[in-house]
């Protein structure tokens, strides 16, 4: 059987917070979702997991992204190439440079 998806704003109705928010947390990772076409879908084991973890809960980068945080504090989401042992992932080329 195929997992329910929702739109942002069923999601956002979920969680309580407005459709905008819904988007930066799919666009920065901070939600898991997938993308169909040009539209996001929030699968309902990402609602769950996301619940689980609570909006404070450690941030997951996206497959192939920097996994280093910016200085305000979210992950950076480039396009990544470089191992990073310390980081435990993988990093773009600024902050391969250590900026």
């Amino acid at each position: 059987m195929a997992e329910k998806l929702y739109t942002p704003e069923g999601a956002a109705e979920a969680l309580m917070v407005s459709p905008k928010t819904v988007r930066e947390w799919l666009r920065t990772g901070k939600l898991g979702g997938v993308k169909v076409g040009r539209l996001w879908r929030v699968r309902e084991s990402d609602l769950t997991a996301f619940l689980a973890g609570g909006q404070a809960g450690e941030l997951t980068p996206r497959p192939g992204t920097c996994c280093a945080y910016t200085e305000s504090g979210e992950i950076c989401g480039a396009p990544a190439a470089h191992l990073d042992p310390q980081r435990g992932g993988m990093v773009c080329e600024r902050h391969k440079a250590g900026k």
